[in-house]
Formats: C-alpha cells, structure tokens, sequence
C-alpha cells in the first residue's frame, strides 16, 4: 500500500482512466506500475473505465495497493510470452511475436521493457503500452539466449551462429561480437558488476569474456557433453554450468578450475541458477525434475516434482523462498523451496515454455 505520510496530489480530467492515472504517478512504472491498484471508496477501478463513469469527484481520494510478489515472464512455442501475476497467477499480459517461436524472453532491470528472442532477432518491447520498439538484427541462426546488464543499458544475446553479440540498447547497435565457440551458443549472461560475459555452448565449454574488449579470459573445459546454461553467483566469486552429460558444475572464474561436481538427475540438463544469497543452486533437466543442491554438499538437497515434461528453465525469486520454473509441459510453477511444494501453477500457453524469468516491483519515490 501507498502508506503513511506519503500522498501524490494530481490534477486529472474526467475521463482519465485508472491506466492513465498509473502513468502519471511520479516514480511508479515498470512492474510496480502494471502491479498497483486503485480503489476508489473500497472498490478496484477497471484499468479501461473513466474517472467519471467510476463516480469519482473533484477532490476524491483514491487509494494504491499494490501486489507485492511481483510478476513472471515466460516464453512459449505457442509464439507468444505472457506477463503474469505472482499473486493471483493471471495473465496480465500477451507478447505475439507473431510467428517465430521466441526461445528467450528476458525483462529489462526496471521491468520497463522485454526483450524477446525471434528466430536470429531480438526484439524489444515497451511493456506500458505494449507495443514493438526496436529489432536487434545481426545474428545469423536462432537466438538461444539473452540477458540484460546490471543496469539495463546493454543486452547480450547467444545464437546459433556460434556467437555471442552485445548491444547498447538507446541505439540497438551491436558494440561488440564475441567469438571463438565452435558450436551453437546455448547461454549467455552478465556478471554482477557487468564487466564480464560468460557464454557456454554446445562445443563442451563455457568462456569468460571481458565485455569491454571482447577478449576471452577464460576457457571452462571439462564437460562431456554440451553446455546449455552457465551462471554467476551474486558475488561473482562462482560459475555453475549445466550439461548434456547429466552433471552440473562449479568452478572458479579466476582459475577455471572444476571446484564440484554435482550428480543426480538421470536426463540432460538444460538450465543453472544460484539463489540470491548464494548458498543454494538450481537446476532443471529433461528427467522432469528440478533439483536444488548446497555446495559443500556434492548430492541433491531438494527436487521438485511435478511435471510432465523437461524442466527447460528455472529462477529464484528474490526472497530465495520461492522457486520458478517453465516445462515443455505448456506450465510454469511456482514453488516453495522448503516444502518442495508446488504453490502455483500458471496455464495459458498452448505450447512447451522455453523460458521463465522474474520482474520485481520497482520503488516508488512519491513527493
């Protein structure tokens, strides 16, 4: 809720809708925006009524709650992703990509924008209004993969085409090409602090590039079969790697020595994630199963059962509590990392879900 002293006076016309009266809301957009809500003497406004037809007069008070848990964002084969409500686990809305199955589908930091991958194209979407606002194009095979810089200012993407690009997203210009894999590139994501790019891909190895030169500083090589998702912890410190093989590894970035290796699924594994605190990691496998794993302990802490296909990807939320994860089942589900139960299940795609991602309620600076 909008709570305390905090209040935001605002001269509006009678036939403003709730829509209209989020977008001029000073310091309220991206996730926080599409996730307020705003009553008017108890009752929700419909985001498409207006102010006058709602009843509200000159001088009303209008109240914001908001849903707190944030939103999802998924990928299908069905040519579409979707933005849905943690909370109530609604569609909230739909990107047609119209055609190409987009395999990636990423949300920019401030939850302003989503990017999503369409055949060798990255395509870029403003969220509220949706509409399409740029194309990346340069790749020449499928993108597999995407990620954002920490600060949203720059988008890596990882392509058939055996390369990894950067783009600096004001222009959408490619600055830099990664390249020295000899098979398709699988997963691609940024450091923490954004100087580093970690690419893996189906030649068995994953490498660290500096992203300002472009220069590879890494070679991760010890997988026996492809790598098709490769991650940082929080601090940078770790990489986790999944494979064709069935294992999940860890290793040091600075010396690119195997620290662990971890076993347990009985199926190719196809994505890596580390909690945000860093003490747990993630991984999901064509065995149907997502599996957690501590790393002083080399065998599985916690698997997550219940799917009816390949877990194709997996997040953390950000309370490290909760667990998402997207099958070629058409569902993403929501579960608690505790209990290994499933919280949540959102339907709506007629088609496998390629990806899942998390976009979290941005601040609100009223003054």
């Amino acid at each position: 809720t909008l709570a305390g002293s905090k209040s935001v006076c605002l001269e509006v016309a009678g036939d403003w809708t709730a829509q209209d009266v989020r977008r001029r809301i000073p310091g309220l957009k991206g996730s926080r925006r599409r996730a307020a809500r705003l009553l008017h003497r108890g009752e929700v406004l419909s985001s498409g009524t207006s102010l006058a037809t709602a009843g509200v007069a000159d001088g009303a008070v209008l109240h914001i709650l908001f849903d707190s848990q944030g939103e999802v964002l998924t990928a299908s084969a069905d040519g579409t992703a979707k933005l849905w409500s943690v909370q109530s686990g609604e569609c909230t809305l739909t990107f047609d990509v119209g055609g190409p199955i987009p395999f990636s589908a990423i949300l920019s930091p401030d939850g302003e924008s989503v990017l999503i991958a369409a055949e060798s194209t990255a395509m870029l979407w403003h969220v509220d209004p949706c509409e399409l606002f740029m194309a990346l194009e340069g790749h020449m095979g499928t993108i597999w993969s995407m990620a954002f810089s920490p600060d949203g200012g720059f988008a890596l993407t990882g392509s058939h085409d055996c390369t990894a690009k950067m783009w600096e997203m004001d222009l959408g210009e490619c600055v830099m090409t990664f390249i020295g894999h000899t098979n398709q590139i699988r997963s691609v994501c940024f450091s923490p602090d954004g100087s580093q790019v970690l690419s893996a891909a189906d030649d068995k190895t994953a490498r660290l590039w500096n992203a300002a030169s472009g220069a590879c500083l890494r070679l991760f090589d010890g997988h026996d079969g492809g790598i098709n998702a490769a991650a940082f912890s929080v601090d940078g410190a770790r990489v986790l790697t999944a494979s064709d093989d069935f294992t999940a590894k860890l290793w040091s970035p600075d010396s690119g020595e195997c620290l662990r290796t971890f076993e347990g699924h009985t199926n190719k594994l196809f994505c890596a994630a580390f909690s945000p605190s860093g003490d747990m990691m993630l991984t999901g496998a064509y065995d149907n199963t997502a599996k957690l794993w501590k790393e002083e302990s080399k065998s599985c802490v916690r698997t997550l059962q219940g799917h009816r296909a390949c877990v194709r990807s997996a997040v953390f939320l950000p309370n490290a509590e909760q667990v998402l994860t997207g099958s070629e089942d058409g569902t993403a589900k929501l579960w608690g990392v505790e209990a290994c139960e499933c919280i949540r299940t959102f339907e709506g795609h007629f088609g496998e879900i390629f990806s899942v991602a998390f976009a979290s309620p941005t601040a609100i600076d009223v003054r």
